[in-house]
């Protein structure tokens, strides 16, 4: 990526849950993130409760001035990372009514350079961090000022950060968010980040473990353990459709929806509130030992002995940032995209349609149990497939997200070989809702999933990370005309979730599967969005690479080659 610019904007959906009182959350403890909404104590003011034994409260980073000074100090002392926490503050003649806080990590001058694909990966974070939350202060303190509900009220956002550890196998930070902007409660949730630091690619817990046949039942007796009674009230909380869906806790894991992290005490899982119970339930917690599941974690990512985190990072905090209110979310300059409606559309200015369809012929089929896909890009030479990317014409930066992070719904499209912003656009109706036709919005946190241009097209692919059933107007590709911002086409739903898609010719190439789902590779219509043609594959396709011609597939458990034919 040449560059990496976020614009300052809210997390809409957010305020939303935050003013309805439902959402997810982030951790301290819960029970003084509760007392939070009474008493106005603040996410961090009670982050000094660890999620973990001698973890300590989240804190930020720091300016990017003060960067050189901090790294050689770290250096001095033996440090890895510097973590200085920004307080942002949103004020109107004389009062505030808006606060937060936001972490910058800065790694140490020789931690980068040992591992400089990390240093990228956090400084993307940081990037991500710096660029949401004084926006979301500056929305949250417009509408405090305009509250007629409470009484002098204090809307707050914040994002606090700890790194839990930090060798040559694991770099895991947790991250805990928090907002309230009126409501029974605040919203807050913890988000675990684990990253190969040789790579600076996330590793998903099913590549932690060994043995993942007992995590299920391990999750079960612990949770019972440590909170009796819980599992009636967990068992109850999760869909089940006509008992034909797997177990929960082995869905998470083929989702990769875990918060978790692995020191010499073991595998530690944080369920967040709304995660697998009620609010009221809070954060549940189990610890999976070495002593007691052996073969659970794979010997390469176990811990001898306790990192002592507080030597290797320094807290410190940096200047207060102020922020005007601000109750516009957008500037006037990001194009809002409509949506028409949920179901299969085609606009009326769309006259054109595919002449000459592709077909692909299968080549090779190779099934393992589990396909690694960072694996199986670097033995391509591609990168392993994200929103962040860029295609012949421009380069992507999605931005906003909903729920998750990494569920954006704001996208920037940039020139690929300059520094200038061309479009700058925001999806959140065409993911969520209200659609122009009925005013329905989606039941789920639907999201940005990929990108891509062909002449003056932009196409999209949007999605979300639960079953069909959960919402079915879901997974589909959506063209807009990057001149009158248009939507031109909304494909079926269910036919892409995977992290990509491809364009050849006038057709897109995509896929879709899911557990207990049917799995199969399409080709679409990429004037109309119509289906040419369904592939029936092994498992859910993950990623799609044209080599020399050749489509390579990889999906859960299968590589394929298909020869593209015209």
């Amino acid at each position: 990526m040449k560059r990496i610019q976020l614009i300052m904007l809210s997390v809409i959906v957010s305020l939303s849950l935050s003013l309805t009182g439902c959402g997810r959350e982030t951790a301290d403890s819960s029970e003084n993130l509760s007392a939070g909404s009474d008493d106005g104590v603040t996410a961090q003011e009670t982050d000094e409760s660890s999620l973990t034994d001698g973890q300590q409260g989240a804190p930020s980073a720091e300016s990017s001035e003060d960067e050189e000074n901090a790294g050689a100090e770290n250096r001095e002392a033996g440090k890895i990372a510097t973590i200085v926490t920004h307080k942002v503050t949103g004020s109107s003649e004389g009062k505030e009514w808006g606060n937060g806080v936001y972490p910058e990590i800065i790694l140490s001058e020789s931690y980068r350079l040992e591992f400089p694909k990390l240093a990228e990966y956090i400084r993307r974070q940081n990037d991500d961090w710096a660029s949401t939350l004084p926006g979301t202060v500056a929305e949250y303190a417009a509408y405090a000022m305009n509250d007629t509900f409470y009484d002098d009220p204090l809307y707050s956002s914040e994002i606090n950060v700890a790194i839990i550890r930090a060798d040559d196998n694991l770099f895991t930070m947790t991250v805990n968010y928090y907002d309230w902007a009126g409501g029974a409660h605040p919203n807050h949730y913890t988000r675990s980040f684990n990253v190969d630091p040789v790579t600076g690619n996330e590793i998903r817990l099913d590549q932690i473990l060994g043995d993942s046949s007992v995590l299920s039942d391990a999750i079960r007796t612990k949770l019972e353990e440590n909170y009796p009674g819980i599992m009636e009230e967990v068992d109850s909380f999760y869909f089940q459709d006509d008992g034909d869906d797997p177990d929960q806790f082995v869905n998470k894991l083929k989702e990769d929806t875990y918060t978790y992290t692995v020191t010499n005490e073991g595998l530690r899982i944080i369920f967040s509130p709304y995660e697998i119970a009620s609010y009221a339930a809070g954060y549940l917690e189990v610890l999976l030992t070495p002593d007691e599941y052996p073969n659970l974690i794979q010997k390469a990512f176990l811990m001898d002995e306790a990192q002592d985190m507080t030597g290797l990072v320094e807290t410190q905090e940096g200047d207060v940032i102020e922020v005007e209110p601000n109750e516009r979310v957008f500037d006037s300059d990001v194009h809002e995209i409509e949506n028409p409606t949920w179901e299969p559309y085609v606009a009326d200015s769309v006259t054109e349609s595919v002449s000459n369809p592709i077909t692909l012929s299968k080549v090779t089929e190779e099934k393992t149990d589990w396909i690694d896909v960072e694996v199986w890009a670097g033995e391509r030479g591609v990168e392993t497939a994200s929103p962040y990317c860029e295609d012949d014409q421009f380069e992507y930066i999605p931005y906003n997200p909903v729920g998750y992070s990494y569920m954006y719904t704001g996208l920037q499209v940039y020139e690929k070989d300059g520094q200038n912003l061309i479009y700058d656009l925001n999806l959140v109706n065409l993911c969520n809702g209200p659609d122009n036709r009925d005013g329905i919005t989606s039941d789920t946190n639907q999201f940005i999933r990929y990108e891509a241009s062909v002449d003056n097209t932009l196409y999209v692919e949007i999605g979300h990370n639960e079953y069909s059933v959960n919402e079915p107007d879901s997974s589909y590709i959506v063209a807009i005309d990057l001149d009158s911002k248009e939507v031109l086409f909304r494909s079926e739903p269910l036919v892409a979730n995977a992290s990509n898609f491809r364009i050849v010719d006038d057709c897109i190439i995509c896929g879709y599967g899911f557990t207990a789902e049917p799995d199969y590779i399409y080709i679409l219509d990429r004037f109309t969005g119509k289906k040419l043609d369904t592939i029936k594959v092994n498992s859910a396709p993950e990623q799609f690479e044209i080599i020399d011609g050749i489509l390579n597939v990889a999906t859960y458990n299968t590589a394929y080659t298909f020869k593209i034919g015209r």
